[in-house]
């Protein structure tokens, strides 16, 4: 899994472009799933519709079986751009992906989108975005933080932690 921070609708397509020697499946809110191109598109490069804020089990269960089938999945861990392009807090949703496929993670930061195309506007201007990759969490480093429901959001700050400090080097 790819986890990274997410502060523009340019960062997939950072993520997408940055790691591409296999192809890359996201997860997306739902509602960009619209009538013609856009929902063609996000079908036919295998992205993942989730409904946000109702702990959507089918898109996990569908990230998990990706991600068992050795498939590259890349999840934004905060659920949504950020407004003022700093990190934002994980939802616990992907300690449960975690746990459940045994994933490891590769932490990853993505500067300069938010320069380049910030929540609300409406064209990108050119910025320079560079995207920052970190050493992959491993299974171990997830277990030693506990297992079950109340790892999840463990999990989930050590991601964060970790696309922080790659944040810091940036």
């Amino acid at each position: 899994m790819i986890a990274s921070n997410h502060a523009s609708y340019l960062d997939p397509l950072a993520v997408g472009v940055g790691y591409r020697y296999r192809p890359v499946h996201f997860m997306a809110r739902n509602t960009l799933w619209t009538p013609g191109f856009g929902k063609w598109w996000m079908d036919n490069v295998g992205c993942i519709p989730v409904s946000r804020g109702t702990g959507d089990m089918k898109a996990l269960k569908t990230t998990v079986r990706f991600l068992k089938e050795g498939k590259v999945v890349s999840m934004f861990p905060e659920g949504t751009r950020t407004v003022d392009g700093e990190l934002q807090e994980a939802k616990g949703g992907i300690g449960f992906i975690i746990e459940k496929s045994k994933c490891m993670v590769v932490p990853t930061y993505i500067s300069g989108s938010f320069e380049a195309n910030p929540k609300g506007s409406k064209w990108a201007k050119p910025h320079k975005v560079i995207i920052s990759y970190g050493k992959p969490i491993t299974q171990e480093d997830f277990q030693a933080l506990g297992s079950g429901r109340e790892a999840y959001d463990k999990h989930a700050a050590l991601i964060m932690e970790r696309i922080a400090e790659l944040k810091n080097k940036a």
